[in-house]
């Protein structure tokens, strides 16, 4: 799926709801902003980004 194009969003959501039989009860919202460092070097400033 393409988080960035909503048909392959909807053509997802569509899937998982055929699949499971009804309704979502729960949405997990896990994207993120992957970062390579040493927790020491990381500021404040760009740990809450």
């Amino acid at each position: 799926m393409n988080i960035a194009d909503e048909v392959s969003v909807r053509e997802a959501v569509a899937t998982a709801l055929a699949a499971l039989g009804g309704g979502v009860d729960v949405l997990v919202n896990a994207a993120g902003i992957l970062r390579s460092s040493h927790t020491h070097e990381t500021s404040r400033s760009s740990s809450t980004r």
